[in-house]
This record gives C-alpha cells, structure tokens and sequence, in this order.
C-alpha cells in the first residue's frame, strides 16, 4: 500500500473519530462539525475512477455492494431489535412495534428510506451513494466535450449553490415522509466536495506538507465558529462561503497530520485500521453510548429515562470515554461477527465438499 493511501486511511480513521467524539459533546465539537463529514466526501472523491465514466452501471453495482448493503444489514438488524431496545429503555419515543408495523418499515429500509433512529448517523450512506452516482452521470455527459473539465467544475458549483439557496428557502428540505427531498439539497451541496476531492487528487503532490497553509488553516478553524456552526445533515451553516472555508481548512489540517502519523507505525497502524472499518463505527457508536450512559446514570444517581436520550449524556469528563467506547466497542462486535461468519462459512463449505466427495 503505497503512502498516499495510508494517509488517506489514517485520515478516514481520523474522521470516524471526529464524527464520534462529536456526538459525544466534546468540547472540541463546535470545530470538528465544519469538517467532519466534508472530509468523507472529499475523501471519496479523491478514490473516484474515471472507469466509471463510461460505465455507470459498474459503479452502482461497487456502490450497492459499499453502501447499500451494510445500510440494510444494519437496518434490518436493529429494526429486529427494535422492541428488545424499547423494553431496555434505549427508546424514550419509540412504541413497540406489530408484526405489520415490522413489514412497513422493512420495506422501508429496504428502499433507502428510513432507519432506526439508532442508526441516524447512517444518513450519510444513501447521501453518498447518490452523489457518486450523480457526479459520474455529470462526468459521463461532459466527458467527451472540448471544455469537459470546465462544464463539470460549473455544474457541480451550481448545484452546490442550487442546494444552499433551496435549503435557506425551504425547498427540498428535510421531512419524514419521502427519501429523495429528504437528501436532495445534501447530495447537491456535497457533489462539489466530491469534485473537489477529485480534482485534489492530480494536485496532491504539489500541495504537499506546506505549514504555511497549515497554520492559516489551524487558525481559520479556530475563528470560525464565532460566526456559526456546519450541520451538513440538515445542510444548514451561515452561507456556503463559510460552509467551504470550514471544510478546506479542515481537511486539509487533517491530511497534514495523517501524513505525520504515516512515520508512526503502531499509531499509523490502529488508524489505518479505523478508517477501514468507519460504516461498523458509524451504525454502532450510538448504541455503545449506551454503556457509558447506563453508567453514568449509576454513578451520579440520575433518572433512568436519560438512558433513552440520543447520543452522549451531557456530563463532565466523560466526553472522552464516550469517544472510546463509540469506537472500541463497534470495532469488536464487527471483528466478533466477521469471525463467527467466516467460521460458520468455512463449516459450511466443509459439509459441501464432504457431501460431493
């Protein structure tokens, strides 16, 4: 694996890292969110293969094995432990569900539509399957013109402007009832840091480790939030200037010190690790919070419906343990599974072949 990739994965560990120690109410939050989820979609961008130019379908079929698949077994995993999760009181808002209730929402997880709500950090999935497959549409119509590379930076900029405008005006906005409105503005707005990410990648090596750059963007993410936070989710930050100062300082910070940590091996090693394992970090961080939670609630004597709160309880000096546990625990479940499966899988192969012998 060459050391642009380790980078790169070092950078994705990073960012899973982010997302988690931001749900878990670090104080460090208010400058994670301006570029936490940009850098995933850059990120992505950077890995897109102009293949798929002339061959959409191919990368459907790459995105429903990377995306779609993991959303619905993790949809469907913890729509069947719904009501166990209610009776735990995991759930402040949530009713046990009837067996019709289970085929409704089924149907609905399966056409990219809905999740359990301890699996909402999963909206980043059907966000990103959409933009991959609509930045390669764009690619594929531009592709052969005199002035492709122009046409694509215009229209992925205009649809990022598109999707600001329609968000502040109340268009296309986020609902409960219909999958495409519901991601329509985001995809619109991240289809350009997906371009970004792209046109990035053939200037990498001139960028390169330059501390100026460094440092002015250290201290753009340090200035920013007196103006204003990023929630990419509900596509929501004060104008798309500050959406983009945000998310260009962020990451690039971020690729700065993943380049560092490249020289570390044990370091560089655990979060190579972590940013190829962040869809198991991102379905399950929430549901570790859990632990932490019920513990909290022990320790300090608080009342058991906190438990049901999403995300983090809002405690002093356990941000950090949050953080540990939302990416520890996910990692060993998924290693557990993969074992189990793979055990299973090679017992099973076993008997066939004893049976044809």
């Amino acid at each position: 694996m060459s050391q642009r990739i380790d980078y790169l994965d070092i950078a994705k560990g990073l960012g899973i890292i982010f997302v988690v120690m931001g749900h878990a109410q670090m104080p460090v939050g208010k400058y994670i969110y301006l570029f936490h989820i940009p850098l995933f979609f850059i990120v992505s961008g950077y890995f897109y293969n102009t293949k798929y130019d002339d061959d959409l379908m191919g990368l459907v079929k790459r995105r429903i094995n990377r995306l779609y698949v993991p959303y619905i077994e993790y949809g469907l995993i913890f729509l069947f432990l719904h009501n166990w999760f209610v009776e735990l009181g995991l759930y402040n808002s949530a009713n046990l569900l009837s067996n019709e209730s289970y085929i409704s929402c089924v149907l609905d997880t399966l056409f990219f539509n809905s999740r359990e709500s301890l699996l909402a950090p999963l909206w980043f999935l059907p966000v990103l399957f959409m933009t991959s497959i609509l930045f390669s549409m764009l690619k594929k119509l531009v592709a052969k013109t005199k002035n492709g590379q122009l046409y694509i930076a215009g229209t992925t900029f205009i649809l990022f402007g598109l999707g600001s405008v329609f968000t502040r005006k109340g268009w296309l906005s986020l609902t409960e009832n219909s999958f495409v409105p519901e991601f329509l503005n985001v995809v619109f707005v991240a289809v350009f840091l997906y371009y970004c990410g792209f046109v990035y990648r053939g200037y990498d090596k001139r960028v390169g480790d330059n501390n100026t750059l460094c440092i002015l963007s250290g201290l753009m993410l340090v200035l920013l939030p007196a103006w204003g936070g990023v929630d990419m989710r509900m596509n929501r930050y004060p104008d798309p200037a500050f959406l983009l100062a945000g998310a260009f300082s962020g990451v690039y910070l971020t690729f700065y010190i993943s380049k560092i940590l490249t020289k570390s091996n044990k370091v560089a090693k655990v979060l190579r690790y972590i940013g190829q394992h962040t869809i198991p970090i991102m379905a399950m961080h929430i549901v570790a919070f859990k632990v932490v939670s019920y513990t909290i609630i022990k320790v300090y004597d608080l009342p058991e419906r906190l438990l049901g709160e999403f995300g983090a309880i809002d405690c002093a000096g356990w941000g950090l343990i949050y953080s540990v546990v939302g990416v520890v625990i996910p990692l060993c479940v998924h290693e557990l599974a993969s074992r189990f499966y793979h055990m299973c899988r090679g017992r099973l192969d076993s008997c066939f072949c004893n049976y044809e012998r």
